[in-house]
């Protein structure tokens, strides 16, 4: 028996040395953890060669997270196999204990990525505000120019019916004069226009605080990963990324005044505004990539990234159905025998090992499949990201800006060229006056006429590779996906509440046809190839580039309901009840964890006679997962709620810009073609030409007064084109809402008061204070009727209130609901620290 155990020990021995050879040589950045089938153990299906070699970036995320150590035991305890008790019981300690770490990292991540998205939604709220602002300011100088212009107009060809020719000329030069002033005015008011009262209110500091972007007030997990390496790299990943902010936006972490706060109350110009933006995502989407490693690490740790069982002789029922949604992550993340068996052990009340062995696979399989969801979100984010904050703001910059320029060019001239015909009329050369006003007239035809072209907003160059959705349209080959395994089976697989058997990718096909979300033929593969920036799209134009924006927000939404699946499959799969227990004033806990105990019921299991319970250690890991997925899947349900709005807005803004803009180009087209006509008319000097020229002046210049009245009205745009739901902003005020069911601990949650509130407010009070107080909204949030257009529900909800106003305010508002229940995982990863 010695013998054969010693050959045993040999032969692994042997085989491990050549697998770890193979690889050495072959691909030694491809070394995993592998999972070797011990007695008492889980088998896993899918590990690599190499055992007790971690892959550099896991190694990394190891030490980063303090847990290095940890990891190669379970790993070496893997493979040499935990046969004893006592083998198998420190193997499960040291899975929780992993298990939490990384965990508490994805927690931290969530945390620093809500705090940036609360500064990104302020920034942007100001952007947009004062954007409104100047393009109102810019219409008002083109409708007061089109006004005066048409006014004066009529005076002067009604004095010139009258004979009085001194008249005529005097009201025509002044309208030249002025038709020169006020685009000259707007170009100056474009130069030094700024955003004021920009410094965010003091009580709201928790959330946002328009501080310089230097990464200082993230949380501590978050802070190693950016001041560590990355794999291959001699500098930190803080050091790279300040350096591409020197490289490209002038901006250095060593001098905060380049760092674009708006803490120090001075009104700030939309170029620096941008600047804020453009920083805090490219902070935003560095952090986002620690997922990407925690999942490594953890996959590695697990020895897979799915869980199989060979058959055994032992027989174990089929666990009942557990749900739609809990049934259909189970077959995802091939859960099923787990399941049964647990559900077997849990029926003959046993509590053993092997039991705590099944939970800890339990949470680590979600906590896995919830990171390797969110590593495709993230992905998709980025690219939403830089599709909106890059490619289409300098596409529509171009677009309004040359459009604008062309306007004020368009009044320009015909204010210096009517000054100077009306100047030759007084000196009595008319025929002088006459040809001038021809070739002003000519001058503004082919302007209109590029003015007409501008609004297409042009071209630019696609510098992007195969984003998200050539992987969602299939465009790329297996091996170039982008997506992992889980994540292409679950857009492939029906959703639980289907009856048709139709896929989640079909309903999105479906749906963005249907609802005209795109306003391209998803049908044909060179548009397919388009919106996928494969390299077949040379050129980015904004309808493509706006299609792009809208798929990648349905797709990325997509793929965040997951969250709901896991958190039905945890409470269907893992059943708790807790006593309840009242806080504990000496558990040394730190505020914000003493508040997340709280919320979840725990202070019971937190007792100093317990610390150094694993079971108790376990169940409070599992209630930190059910609070965090809880309170994400109705953050997510806000997000859908977002991607709604954003759509219909989208398509609101659009319609009334392209309205604006044609009315104003037609008031153009139509003063140059019926001047061209009357300026023809007069000269050939004949009494009755004279007389249709005036008739003439008068009839476009009332035409022009009219339309410039239109475009003002314009300007507040039309109504949605579809039906706008109930949200989420019902439960931020405290109502009820018969049609929108969120969860109860998100409600608990949002009445508490958060433990560094400077006014003892609720999280849901602080939120309406600082709408009410701050200068982020343009409605009136006193006035119930208010609140019921903005939640959308209530009798004075009409689909005319559905305007362009309401919907940018209700988008502001949701954003912030959202940051706000995200910030729950500052308390939550707080007192996962606070187990160990």
């Amino acid at each position: 028996m010695a013998s054969t155990g010693f050959h045993k020990f040999i032969s692994r021995f042997l085989r491990n040395a050549v697998c770890i050879s193979a690889c050495l040589l072959v691909q030694p950045w491809y070394l995993a953890a592998a999972a070797d089938t011990t007695d008492g153990a889980i088998p896993l299906k899918g590990a690599l060669p190499g055992d007790n070699v971690l892959t550099t970036s896991a190694a990394q995320t190891a030490d980063i997270l303090g847990i290095r150590q940890q990891v190669e035991q379970i790993i070496s305890l893997r493979t040499i196999g935990a046969n004893s008790g006592s083998d198998r019981h420190q193997l499960n300690n040291y899975r929780a204990q992993v298990l939490r770490k990384i965990f508490e990292a994805d927690l931290q991540t969530q945390a620093a990525e809500s705090r940036l998205e609360f500064e990104i939604a302020y920034a942007y709220d100001a952007i947009m505000r004062q954007q409104r602002k100047e393009n109102s300011v810019n219409q008002v100088f083109n409708a007061v120019n089109f006004t005066q212009s048409g006014v004066l107009g009529i005076t002067a060809s009604v004095s010139d019916l009258h004979n009085k020719f001194v008249a005529e000329s005097t009201q025509a030069l002044v309208s030249g004069g002025v038709g020169t002033t006020l685009p000259t005015l707007g170009i100056l008011y474009g130069k030094v226009a700024k955003a004021k009262h920009l410094t965010p209110p003091a009580f709201m500091s928790s959330y946002v605080n328009g501080k310089p972007v230097d990464g200082s007030d993230l949380p501590p997990l978050v802070m190693r990963y950016l001041d560590s390496p990355a794999p291959g790299e001699s500098r930190t990943r803080r050091e790279v990324l300040n350096a591409e902010w020197k490289q490209y936006y002038k901006a250095d972490m060593a001098n905060r005044k380049t760092l674009s706060g708006i803490d120090d109350g001075k009104a700030r110009s939309q170029g620096y505004l941008n600047g804020r933006l453009t920083l805090l995502w490219s902070l935003y989407t560095t952090i986002e990539g620690f997922n990407s490693d925690l999942l490594s690490l953890l996959n590695q740790a697990r020895g897979s990234t799915t869980v199989d069982y060979p058959p055994s002789s032992t027989r174990i029922g089929a666990s009942p159905s557990l749900g739609k949604n809990a049934d259909h992550a189970a077959r995802l993340l091939h859960l099923e025998p787990l399941l049964a068996e647990l559900n077997s052990l849990n029926a003959s009340g046993e509590d053993s090992e092997r039991k705590r062995e099944l939970q800890i696979t339990l949470l680590e399989t979600l906590i896995s499949g919830g990171l390797d969801m969110a590593v495709a979100g993230d992905r998709c984010q980025k690219e939403l990201n830089y599709q909106a904050d890059v490619v289409l703001a300098q596409l529509t910059d171009r677009q309004s800006g040359l459009t604008q320029k062309i306007f004020e060019a368009n009044f320009i001239q015909n204010g210096v060229f009517g000054s100077t015909a009306s100047y030759c009329y007084l000196k009595k050369f008319p025929n002088t006056g006459g040809e001038l006003l021809l070739v002003s007239g000519g001058i503004g035809l082919l302007l209109t006429g590029a003015s007409l072209l501008a609004m297409h907003g042009g071209w630019r160059k696609n510098e992007t590779g195969p984003n998200s959705l050539a992987d969602f349209f299939n465009l790329r080959p297996a091996t170039e996906k982008g997506f992992s395994p889980l994540v292409m089976d679950y857009l492939n697989s029906p959703a639980p509440e289907r009856t048709d058997g139709k896929t989640r990718r079909q309903c999105l096909m479906e749906l963005w046809d249907k609802r005209s979300v795109a306003t391209v033929d998803l049908k044909d593969r060179r548009t397919l190839e388009r919106l996928g920036s494969m390299p077949s799209c040379k050129h980015d134009t904004i309808k493509l580039v706006v299609n792009r924006i809208a798929l990648l927000t349905s797709l990325r939404q997509q793929l965040n309901e997951f969250d709901v699946e896991l958190l039905d499959l945890l409470r269907k799969a893992w059943p708790a009840t807790i006593a309840a227990s009242p806080p504990d004033a000496n558990s040394g806990l730190t505020p914000s964890a003493n508040a997340a105990a709280t919320l979840l019921g725990v202070h019971g299991l937190m007792t100093t006679d317990r610390q150094t319970d694993e079971d108790a250690k376990l169940l409070i890991t599992r209630q930190v997962l059910e609070g965090f997925l809880s309170l994400i899947t109705d953050a997510d349900e806000i997000g859908h709620e977002i991607d709604s709005e954003f759509k219909a807005l989208n398509r609101m803004e659009r319609l009334k810009n392209r309205v604006t803009q044609l009315t104003d180009n037609l008031n153009f087209l139509q003063g140059g073609i019926l001047g061209l006509v009357a300026t023809s008319l007069g000269l050939t000097g004949k009494p009755q030409d004279v007389k249709a020229a005036n008739y003439t002046v008068i009839t476009t210049s009332a035409i022009g007064t009219g339309m410039a009245a239109l475009s003002m009205l314009e300007q507040h745009g039309g109504w949605r084109p579809d039906k706008a739901k109930p949200n989420a902003l019902g439960a931020a005020f405290g109502k009820y809402s018969e049609r929108l069911d969120l969860s109860p601990v998100t409600f608990q949650y949002l009445n508490s008061v958060a433990p560094d509130s400077k006014l003892n407010l609720s999280r849901r009070e602080t939120l309406i204070k600082y709408w009410k107080e701050s200068k982020v909204l343009s409605v009136n949030i006193n006035k119930d009727s208010e609140v019921q257009k903005l939640s959308a529900e209530g009798k004075a909800h009409h689909w005319w209130s559905e305007t362009i106003k309401m919907v940018n305010n209700r988008l502001t508002m949701l954003f912030d609901l959202r940051a706000v229940l995200r910030s729950s995982n500052v308390g939550f990863y707080e007192l996962l620290k606070a187990v160990d």
